[in-house]
């Protein structure tokens, strides 16, 4: 509605306005002085303009949101058949309901992801870089889809540390001293439908993508706690090699080397997949 009516948008994460609130040691909340707060930090900080996003990356990002959704609520209801199970004395009435609940959803994801397809097909750009993508084992369509809508085809990243960091596999350490060591983790402050996007791809990507299989077995030998920590490793990996394909534009090649290429055959692989391998 703005942009039709000529006025600019800009757009800030939650937490910058948070933080801005902090800094200014405002304890009184209110309409007015949220109001207030909210206006000087727009006229004091420069802000990037928003930009509305293109249709069919729009409409991508809505259906693969409700893809997960619809699996959401299928594990909830499957959870719930489990403990009616495993109850005594069900009723025939509860066991039915929940039978015919799951069907149902079962129906409208088929449906989701035929919606999903149609609208990679319709869009031939789209589907021909999406191809691309699903060259690297472990990766499917609606991981690729995912990535790739919650990102708006990374238009507004210009580093694989942004993307790391707004998906939320940044790493956050805690020390100070020698009293302070706490515990290494990510940050998980990112976009969850990547993280969801990404899990099960990783977990295939250690057992059938050779480079990655090598990386995972590498970890886990450094790190014998906990076997999370590789698969965390290996989902980031696969996150930075979607960018770098797709900045790209071009296919994932197993056991790349640089200078290994012909020519003839190929003429676009940056030497950047080999490094971040």
């Amino acid at each position: 509605m703005f942009i039709r009516s000529g006025k600019k948008v800009h757009v800030v994460l939650p937490n910058t306005s948070k933080h801005y609130f902090s800094s200014l040691n405002v304890k009184t909340k209110t309409d007015a002085v949220d109001a207030r707060i909210l206006s000087q930090f727009g006229v004091e900080r420069v802000h990037k303009l928003w930009s509305p996003p293109p249709g069919a990356l729009l409409q991508l990002r809505n259906l693969t949101r409700y893809y997960v959704q619809l699996q959401e609520q299928k594990t909830a209801l499957g959870n719930i058949k489990h403990s009616k199970d495993c109850s005594y004395d069900i009723q025939i009435f509860i066991t039915k309901s929940n039978k015919k609940l799951i069907s149902e959803i079962d129906k409208e994801i088929e449906k989701c992801l035929k919606e999903i397809k149609k609208t990679i097909l319709e869009d031939k750009v789209l589907k021909e870089r999406i191809r691309k993508v699903l060259t690297i084992k472990g990766v499917g369509l609606i991981t690729a889809a995912t990535i790739i809508a919650e990102t708006m085809g990374f238009d507004q990243f210009h580093s694989s540390k942004q993307l790391v960091s707004y998906s939320g596999y940044d790493v956050v350490q805690r020390e100070s001293g020698t009293s302070i060591k706490g515990k290494t983790r990510i940050s998980k402050k990112g976009n969850r439908y990547i993280r969801n996007a990404l899990y099960f791809p990783a977990m295939v990507a250690c057992r059938h993508n050779e480079t990655l299989k090598e990386t995972y077995i590498r970890i886990n030998r450094n790190n014998k706690t906990s076997k999370m920590i590789s698969q965390v490793a290996i989902q980031r990996k696969l996150l930075v090699l979607i960018y770098t394909l797709w900045k790209n534009d071009t296919e994932f090649i197993e056991n790349y080397q640089r200078g290994s290429l012909d020519p003839k055959t190929e003429t676009t692989q940056d030497s950047s997949v080999a490094e971040l391998l």
